[in-house]
């Protein structure tokens, strides 16, 4: 019945969310929120919940998938950690059929994305990016233990037996880093969530008297009022009324400002002694807090030249890394059967462990997280402290200045 009723004036678009909830387009400038709600009057409508920040909800649900793999991980790995190092009675069998069962669910389901990511990443961009040493480390030292266990069930154990317990740890330090990163990247963006700076409620002056409404419900052309050393709602023009505004949050000018009728106020700003009548000229949706916001947003996801250098050398670094491994193994092998007169088989057995090893301490790569993480955490920073990169590249050239000039206008 709401979708097929009459639209008002003004209003564009009505969306479905779920079985009781839409969202409209409409044309703040011919139609308000408050007005939308007086037209649907007999449906009893009621203002939605505001979402939150989309890229901290994202942030939020992102750190609890690493957080289920990585206790899923720690879960999986206990067992196979204490069966190897544990001082128990020896029963390799038995320890050796666990130990596969609980890595190969490790191997699967835990470094599976990985598994994907990677290959996404080599045949979409044509780039062999660091995960593929995570890949790549981890599946030899499974498929070694895997070869290793079945030569062990048949009763011809290998010089060096299986180690699931390299995989299956490895997997899970690296999905621990992966979550302290992730904590930490939500932590600087929550910080540098400017929106956060909005008032929730307005005291809007009506033909009846004053009343607190939720900030969304504010139209064009309304006059709300600002209580003494409250914070000012969103960008407007005083009606009536004297008094001092700290506007240092938006402007640097650290003395408070004087309002009267006629002057231009700023949102989130906070007012001094008096009270002030003022009228809307910018939206709570619109105004300077969020215009801010969306310069904070530019600059998270800008890029610093330096990441240039970083991508070019994570470029390399997977290749490098594998030359070395097979360099490795070559020389293993080789020590193997000239110096210590093993057979080509126990030689190889050796190299091969030589050669994972490499490949397990070459990941996961740090570089490749540093860049954007000073990048992030600097801006959370700065914002904290009242100050705004507009850019990563701002970031990266403030340690070469030497002077500061302030325009405090």
């Amino acid at each position: 019945d709401f979708l097929s009723s009459v639209k008002p004036a003004g209003v564009d678009h009505i969306a479905r969310f779920g079985r009781d909830a839409f969202c409209m387009s409409y044309n703040p400038r011919v139609i308000g929120a408050r007005d939308i709600l007086e037209f649907y009057k007999t449906f009893t409508p009621t203002l939605a919940p505001e979402p939150p920040d989309p890229a901290i909800a994202a942030g939020a649900k992102h750190i609890r998938y690493l957080a289920a793999r990585m206790v899923l991980s720690t879960v999986l790995t206990i067992p196979v950690l204490v069966m190897t190092w544990a001082p128990l009675p020896p029963n390799p069998h038995v320890f050796g059929i666990a130990s596969l069962a609980l890595a190969t669910i490790v191997q699967a389901v835990i470094t599976g994305p990985f598994y994907i990511s990677s290959v996404k990443s080599l045949f979409l961009t044509g780039l062999v990016e660091t995960e593929a040493l995570i890949v790549l480390s981890t599946t030899a030292a499974y498929v070694y233990s895997v070869v290793a266990f079945a030569f062990e069930m048949v009763r011809r154990p290998l010089p060096t037996g299986e180690f699931f317990e390299t995989s299956t740890l490895l997997v899970t330090l690296i999905m621990v880093g992966q979550v302290v990163s992730a904590v930490a990247r939500q932590r600087a963006m929550e910080a540098i969530s400017i929106r956060s700076l909005q008032a929730r409620t307005a005291l809007i002056v009506l033909p009846h008297g004053e009343e607190e409404l939720d900030v969304h419900l504010v139209q064009y052309d309304d006059t709300f009022k600002v209580l003494p050393d409250s914070a000012i709602i969103t960008d407007g023009e005083v009606l009536s009324g004297a008094s001092t505004v700290d506007e240092s949050m938006m402007t640097g000018e650290s003395r408070p400002v004087e309002k009267s009728p006629g002057s231009t106020v700023i949102a989130g700003t906070l007012n001094g002694p008096s009270a002030l009548l003022v009228k809307v000229t910018r939206l709570p949706g619109e105004n300077t807090i969020n215009d801010i916001a969306r310069m904070v947003d530019d600059a998270r996801f800008s890029r610093a030249r330096v990441q240039e250098a970083v991508d070019w050398i994570c470029g390399w670094f997977v290749p490098v890394v594998l030359v070395i491994t097979v360099i490795t193994f070559a020389i293993q092998l080789a020590a193997g059967i000239a110096l210590r007169n093993q057979s080509k088989g126990e030689a190889a057995v050796g190299a091969l462990t030589y050669a994972i090893s490499v490949l397990a301490i070459s990941c996961p790569c740090a570089i490749g997280l540093a860049v954007p993480m000073v990048i992030l955490i600097a801006g959370g920073v700065g914002a904290k402290l009242g100050l705004v990169f507009k850019a990563a590249t701002t970031i990266e050239q403030a340690r070469k200045v030497t002077h500061v000039v302030l325009d405090k206008t």
